[in-house]
């Protein structure tokens, strides 16, 4: 087994099984014991705010703008071209564009865009949206007429 490749994009962690089974046998007998310590420190950290940011501003176009959502959807937030980001995990959501509107579904919350981009003060065109996510390969389902 070789030296793990840290630039792939697997990621992978190893723990030491001897010092796992230590903590097991020890648990046994009644001792308190800490199972924190057998895992990375990366591993027990709690994201912020402040670094689902960063990732978002990683992530966005230049000249995008977005807006971070609050209460059940917070760690998503919605960016002025209609995309919908997960910022705790850096990813990108799928979307539902339909002839008269684009929705999305976070948690047990729907996102209309067209309210979400009232509120934010931006310009709501389906068709240019549209545009913008085959012209990019953005990933979407879709439902309506083919707005070519």
């Amino acid at each position: 087994m070789g030296k793990p490749n840290y630039d792939s994009k697997m990621f992978c962690t190893y723990l030491d099984g001897d010092k796992a089974w230590l903590l097991i046998e020890q648990k046994a007998m009644g001792y308190d014991v800490d199972f924190d310590s057998l895992y990375p420190e990366h591993f027990l950290t709690e994201v912020t705010s402040v670094q689902n940011e960063e990732k978002i501003k990683s992530m966005i176009m230049p000249g995008e703008e977005y807006h971070m959502f609050e209460g059940d959807c917070d760690n998503y937030c919605i960016t002025s071209l209609g995309r919908i980001f997960n910022a705790k995990y850096g990813t990108q959501s799928k979307v539902y564009i339909a002839k008269d509107r684009i929705t999305t579904n976070i948690r047990t919350t729907k996102i209309y865009f067209a309210a979400e981009f009232m509120k934010m003060g931006w310009s709501f065109n389906i068709d240019t949206i549209k545009r913008d996510y085959d012209k990019y390969k953005w990933a979407y389902h879709y439902k309506g007429i083919n707005h070519n």
